[in-house]
């Protein structure tokens, strides 16, 4: 429409009735319009760099990662099928009075590929009816393809089961299982005191903090993933929906990399005794599966301690069990024959900052 009306301004009838401002005008629109429809390419660099981060990407399930590649190949493959095929009929349907092809297979291969991505230049179109047939059914069949497979492969390069940032095997970060991962105030105490900035500094995470995964095999609860989404923890806790009784989920966790495990119980919950027992099977599950990584369990009875060192095998490295009611048995111990000593323990472990999280 717009070239209809270039022509028409720069014919002698119709230069009359305008003037050279509107011609400039929509010389400089049709020359916007196409750059914009030439932007269309961009999509290739975007299925580029998700082909890439599929292939690039090292997923802990081989058998998943092998079907990614086989879904990479079966789009790549379809879609060349698709340009060679259409290519082809179209130089064979296209002709001239005399049966000679309009086009050469090189015009053909460009006019499929301008066609099929909607970029349309409109510098080369077929005449005939059954090119033009042809093409319609050769856009609408890829229309039904290619968006198939794509979302083929988004389902099984996607990790349902996680939520946010999962850092790589390279990067610091710390591993939280157990039922205190579904605790708001457990999780939130610990990463207040985790990414607590220092006294008179500002509220910024640096890179030389470690990010936390935290794994359990409940659905992510909305207190937690609301504490996830703050601006100061963003894209720096992830959750993995898994157990940590499963080596497949311990590999999603990246576990084996990590600088630490912390087992946490839930101190809201009514039977120490069974929570304790959890997270001693969960220790074990952990230790048994990487005895080099370090590890901090919270047992709420203190009778569970000595059962700890039942549990585990006495040539793996120690395990170091917290119990909070000993602790503060212990405090308040000290304290009888310390002044000031209570004070100087909560000094010590509170975070410089009283700002929650």
């Amino acid at each position: 429409a717009i070239d209809l009306n270039i022509s028409f301004m720069e014919s002698p009838s119709g230069g009359a009735s305008v003037g050279s401002t509107s011609l400039l005008f929509l010389r400089f629109l049709r020359l916007n319009v196409r750059i914009l429809r030439a932007l269309r390419f961009l999509r290739v660099l975007r299925t580029l760099r998700f082909v890439r981060f599929s292939l690039g990407s090292s997923t802990t399930d081989p058998q998943r990662n092998l079907n990614v590649q086989r879904q990479v190949t079966e789009i790549i493959l379809t879609a060349l099928s698709i340009v060679f095929i259409t290519a082809s009929l179209i130089q064979i349907l296209e002709v001239d009075a005399s049966g000679k092809p309009r086009f050469e297979w090189h015009d053909s291969f460009y006019l499929t590929v301008v066609t099929i991505s909607t970029v349309g230049y409109g510098d080369l179109a077929p005449i005939t009816v059954e090119a033009r047939l042809a093409i319609c059914f050769i856009i609408m069949l890829s229309l039904v393809l290619i968006p198939r497979q794509t979302s083929r492969l988004i389902n099984m390069s996607s990790d349902p089961g996680s939520h946010g940032k999962l850092p790589t095997a390279s990067m610091r970060h710390l591993v939280i299982t157990g039922n205190g991962c579904l605790a708001h105030a457990t999780i939130a105490q610990f990463l207040k005191a985790l990414y607590a900035e220092e006294q008179g500094s500002s509220a910024v995470l640096t890179s030389q903090l470690p990010y936390v995964v935290l794994l359990h095999h409940h659905p992510l609860p909305r207190d937690i993933r609301l504490l996830m989404n703050d601006r100061n923890l963003l894209d720096r806790v992830s959750y993995v929906r898994g157990s940590a009784l499963v080596e497949n989920d311990l590999l999603r966790a990246k576990v084996s990399s990590s600088e630490a495990v912390f087992v946490l119980g839930d101190p809201g919950s009514d039977h120490y005794a069974k929570e304790d027992g959890i997270s001693l099977m969960t220790c074990l599950a952990v230790r048994s599966y990487c005895r080099g990584v370090p590890m901090v369990i919270q047992l709420l009875s203190a009778n569970s301690i000595g059962e700890l060192a039942h549990t585990l095998d006495p040539s793996w490295p120690l395990v170091h069990a917290v119990n909070v009611v000993e602790i503060k048995n212990l405090i308040l111990a000290k304290a009888c024959s310390i002044d000031c000593f209570c004070t100087f323990i909560t000094n010590l472990l509170l975070p410089p900052s009283a700002a929650l999280l």
